[in-house]
């Protein structure tokens, strides 16, 4: 006996269900920053400009066993439209993870961009800003709206020249490096914030309103009347 098709009401909603699966598993792959972000901004004596970007990351459905860690890269020269960021200045003595389990200092150029949806870039330096592996101080479980993840601190940190026109805004994007549980992977991709897509912007949920980026320098004066 010939078994009758779906109506096309009923693939529809069979097909808006599989999509709403799909994409409650990408939020999975990578963990976000939370709405608690912030930037410090100190003044040299050189008039050089050191700045720290820090805050918490959330792993929705991750515990603190089954991934290596979590690692994340700032965009020091601000989101925009362009690929390459104007103007491209070398920042000094950045936060970079040469080797997993290793953050160390250098400089550091812009090295690639991740496109956003709607038009933008993030621009990374070829190395990750910042990584932490998973361990009873770094990491712990908390549920956040019915959801049980993994949650722990991040923040960077680099100088600007003098004179660089700082962004208004800082953005951080937040990686899965792979690897399994007290070991990293093996991958040269997996040190790469270029090479490596399982990232808060490709597959999760970057939030420039909800933690991904945050003010640097406050807001102009209004205009006098």
């Amino acid at each position: 006996m010939k078994t009758p098709s779906a109506s096309p009401t009923l693939r529809a909603g069979l097909v808006a269900l599989a999509l709403a699966g799909l994409a409650g598993g990408a939020l999975a792959d990578a963990a976000n920053p939370v709405n608690d972000t912030t930037v410090n901004v100190v003044q040299n004596g050189d008039s050089s400009t050191t700045v720290t970007m820090s805050g918490t990351w959330w792993w929705a459905g991750q515990n603190c066993t089954g991934r290596y860690g979590v690692a994340w890269s700032v965009d020091w020269w601000g989101v925009s439209t362009r690929t390459t960021p104007v103007p491209s200045f070398t920042m000094s003595n950045a936060t970079v993870v040469l080797a997993h389990g290793s953050t160390t200092r250098a400089d550091v150029n812009p090295a690639g961009a991740i496109a956003i949806p709607g038009g933008t870039y993030f621009h990374t330096g070829p190395k990750f800003s910042g990584e932490v592996p998973f361990s009873k101080t770094t990491c712990r479980v908390e549920v956040r709206g019915g959801v049980s993840g993994a949650t722990g601190a991040w923040s960077a940190e680099a100088t600007y020249p003098a004179g660089a026109q700082l962004p208004p805004q800082l953005c951080v994007n937040m990686y899965d490096p792979h690897g399994k549980a007290g070991s990293p992977s093996n991958k040269a991709a997996d040190l790469s914030p270029i090479l490596q897509k399982d990232n808060s912007i490709q597959t999760n949920a970057y939030a420039p309103g909800g933690g991904s980026c945050a003010t640097m320098l406050p807001p102009p004066p209004p205009p006098v009347p």
